[in-house]
């Protein structure tokens, strides 16, 4: 009965915010994004076809060298790109990390809370905002990727350091690997998405609990550029900054590294939040 309840009450939670006007707006945003992406994507490939077959009409033979899995906006450096990549905590959570600070505030809490209870509605209030914030940062990514598949040859990926999650798989199967990664874009999306649950028990106005998440990895970022600096960055392999963590390839960071930095997102704001429910007595 328990069990059932819940998975009424996360169900319901997931309706609200697939219903969510805000999600599709995020999601929106990161599409123009891939849009500014496809458009220097698909101008350089012109420019590059044009180059490549006066080469050849002049009797050289000349390699394309442009790739699907160099130019898709997970793996490369344009403008759209750097833009998406700037502002993807935002989006994620804008989708929906704001509704639980909304409820609370507008006394929906109250009504919810009762009949499911606390601790069922909190964590279907944190499925769904976990789903919702990795849905906005990972569908620009996968149309971004699906739309480039149409202009670009999928030959090949490589150029990742040894030690860099997925590596192997980036030279097996670059599909393989590059779908895989924007489900690892999903995880830190939502991952970053929840830790809008730590703040909004005690913040009033939606936009800073959407800004949140964005100013504390900021700091992070902000932090771990200047312990590089000033310990030895030629030395140093690794980086705790979800900033930098989901632009695949920029650092040699092992898979534990990255499911640990999820784990304590999630989780922690997880525990955090609850812990704020049931000691503020929200019900």
């Amino acid at each position: 009965m328990k069990h059932s309840i819940l998975r009424s009450t996360i169900w319901a939670e997931l309706c609200k915010a697939m219903r969510s006007k805000a999600l599709w707006i995020a999601v929106a945003i990161g599409l123009l994004f891939s849009a500014l992406n496809i458009f220097e994507g698909y101008d350089a490939f012109l420019k590059a076809v044009e180059a490549v077959n006066e080469s050849r009409a002049d009797g050289y033979a000349v390699s394309l060298g442009y790739s699907l899995f160099r130019a898709w906006m997970g793996n490369t450096g344009s403008y759209g790109a750097a833009m998406f990549f700037t502002v993807w905590p935002v989006l994620a959570a804008m989708a929906f990390g704001w509704s639980y600070n909304n409820e609370r505030i507008s006394g929906v809490y109250n009504q919810i809370a009762i009949r499911v209870g606390r601790k069922r509605y909190f964590t279907a209030k944190h499925t769904a905002v976990f789903i919702s914030g990795g849905i906005a940062v990972a569908l620009p990514l996968l149309i971004d990727l699906l739309v480039l598949a149409m202009i670009y040859p999928a030959d090949s990926s490589g150029g990742f350091n040894n030690s860099h999650f997925l590596c192997a798989l980036s030279e097996a199967s670059p599909w393989g690997y590059s779908l895989a990664w924007c489900g690892m874009c999903f995880l830190f999306g939502g991952a970053v998405a929840c830790v809008c649950h730590v703040v909004g028990t005690y913040l009033r106005h939606s936009v800073m609990v959407v800004l949140t998440p964005y100013a504390i990895l900021i700091a992070i970022e902000a932090l771990t550029t200047m312990l590089r600096t000033a310990i030895a960055p030629q030395i140093i392999r690794y980086t705790i900054s979800p900033f930098q963590m989901v632009i695949n390839g920029g650092w040699a960071n092992p898979g534990w590294l990255l499911f640990g930095t999820l784990i304590i997102m999630t989780l922690g704001s997880y525990a955090i939040g609850y812990w704020q429910v049931k000691r503020h007595e929200l019900v």
